[in-house]
């Protein structure tokens, strides 16, 4: 805000400068364009740097638990836990302080509320990430998506799917997207909606999901591409979801190697430094 506030005085004195030394104030307003383009940019690209600085704090924070060793014992099991929470906290505390910046620039307070709504959404801290996530830009398909899986865990199945369908137009040519938003619809019963191909470069990929539904679901559809799967899978809601098989068809009960083989992998992604979902996807959930 005061960027742009700034920039736009300025660019008024330019104009100010062109009358007075021309005599016109056509002659100042190619002035007071480039000035203002110019004194945007500078004062957007200063906030910018200051938050990314912010963030890379934050992130040297949670590198330690990039190559810590599993725990061997009770003990140590208690000591890293500790020092879980500690970093936890103190990462959530650098990103607080980079509010203020909210003021000087458009879209800062939006990426910090994204990131601490991952942060305690990862943590399976539902209640915390909501208000977080909300305030996310509604360009950030990841933070929306995060909502549409609390959504579910609470019983609002048609919310979450209603919600996914809203992030297509910013989110339709991600793979992920695409294998969670099936996911979300078949397990809301709503195969039909599921199954029909959708305008955009990802209908193909929705309609492919979809159809895996007979050979073991959306799921073990997203087997076929690691990455995707490993992306999918901080995202699919977890304990306190419905109980898997009830009142759902047969083919959405079968647990196959590839089901059991995504509920240990979804053991392991629940690193708490995951406060984004980290590289793009490897393509539709058919790739």
């Amino acid at each position: 805000m005061y960027n742009l506030l700034i920039a736009i005085g300025l660019s008024l004195g330019a104009l100010l400068v062109g009358y007075g030394l021309a005599g016109s104030l056509v002659a100042g307003i190619l002035p007071a364009v480039v000035t203002f383009i110019a004194a945007y940019m500078y004062l957007a690209r200063k906030s910018l740097a200051q938050l990314e600085a912010i963030m890379g704090r934050a992130n040297d924070e949670m590198k330690v638990f990039q190559t810590m060793a599993p725990p061997t014992s009770l003990a140590e099991y208690n000591r890293l836990l500790a020092l879980r929470t500690e970093k936890l906290q103190k990462t959530r505390d650098i990103m607080a302080a980079g509010f203020p910046l909210a003021k000087w620039q458009y879209l800062v307070a939006e990426q910090l509320h994204a990131q601490l709504g991952a942060l305690d959404y990862m943590e399976q801290k539902y209640t915390n990430a909501r208000p977080h996530l909300e305030k996310a830009w509604s360009r950030n398909w990841q933070s929306h998506a995060m909502l549409s899986c609390i959504d579910f865990r609470e019983g609002n199945k048609d919310g979450a799917v209603a919600r996914m369908e809203k992030l297509e137009g910013v989110a339709s040519k991600e793979g992920v997207y695409w294998g969670l938003a099936v996911w979300l619809a078949l397990e809301a019963g709503k195969r039909q909606g599921a199954a029909a191909p959708r305008q955009g470069s990802g209908g193909g990929a929705w309609q492919r999901a979809a159809e895996a539904d007979g050979r073991g679901g959306a799921q073990r559809q997203s087997a076929r591409c690691p990455r995707l799967r490993a992306h999918l899978v901080p995202l699919l809601p977890r304990a306190g979801a419905p109980a898997a098989g009830a009142g759902q068809p047969a083919a959405h009960r079968r647990a196959g190697g590839d089901d059991e083989a995504l509920r240990g992998r979804e053991a392991q992604v629940q690193a708490p430094h995951a406060a984004a979902l980290g590289p793009r996807s490897c393509g539709s959930p058919g790739a």
